[in-house]
């Protein structure tokens, strides 16, 4: 699903020309940007802060996704009072959940009233869409289909440079690659993207392009098949 496992697979010793890399596929018309009217109705909806710069997570609460480096970096962007952290999903019934820990930190003085849990939801593509940049700090991923998501509906991404996360996020291109773990990193791409809308809005741009060149779910599923195809060939062939 990405090159980071295909390089796996070819230093396992599985042949590199039966290798093929076939990302998950999503549906680019329910992962789709809105206009500036919509985001800020969908806020409204959802009970999310109009007048802020919605920084956004989506994926469980748990050890491994970067979270602790997420709030680590908060305080350096204290000095920002636009900025209003949104994390979606939750770490309920996980052995490694540290969601009790991330809502203890949000209730520290420089954080009280800038975070906002929405626990486990349904509708993932409507909190993107009201949101303004995706934070993705994980420390490993085989792929990141959270990120998939969030480049779908044109948000620009600050995240690690891990597993197949670049693959997903064009470092300078969609968005900004930081090494997994470096809270000062993570903070100076976030405060980059917080302080320059234009280049928001051109990574936004880039995002979606991105996406559904690569992600698209008829472009995953077309994948499938031409492969079937080479494959059931071959057989005859013999």
């Amino acid at each position: 699903i990405s090159e980071a496992i295909g390089r796996e697979a070819v230093s396992a010793g599985f042949p590199s020309g039966k290798v093929h890399r076939i990302p998950h596929g999503i549906d680019m018309s329910e992962y789709a940007p809105v206009n500036a009217g919509r985001k800020i109705a969908q806020r409204g909806i959802l009970g999310l802060p109009t007048d802020k710069t919605l920084v956004t997570y989506t994926g469980r609460l748990i050890e491994g996704k970067g979270l602790e480096t997420l709030f680590a970096a908060m305080p350096a962007l204290a000095d920002i009072p636009e900025l209003h952290l949104v994390l979606i999903g939750s770490g309920s019934g996980q052995v490694i959940s540290i969601e009790p820990w991330l809502r203890k930190q949000a209730e520290a003085a420089e954080l009280r009233g800038r975070v906002t849990f929405t626990g486990r939801v349904d509708n993932v593509a409507a909190y993107l869409q009201a949101s303004d940049i995706f934070v993705f700090p994980t420390l490993d991923e085989a792929l990141g289909m959270s990120a998939v998501e969030a480049q779908a509906c044109g948000l620009p991404a600050v995240a690690s440079r891990t597993g197949g996360v670049p693959d997903i996020v064009e470092d300078g291109v969609t968005g900004i690659l930081v090494p997994p773990g470096d809270a000062g990193a993570l903070a100076s791409g976030l405060r980059s993207l917080l302080a320059d809308k234009g280049l928001r809005e051109r990574f936004a741009a880039a995002a979606r392009a991105r996406a559904e060149e690569r992600f698209a779910l008829r472009t995953s599923v077309g994948r499938y098949a031409e492969l079937f195809r080479s494959l059931t060939a071959s057989r005859r062939e013999l």
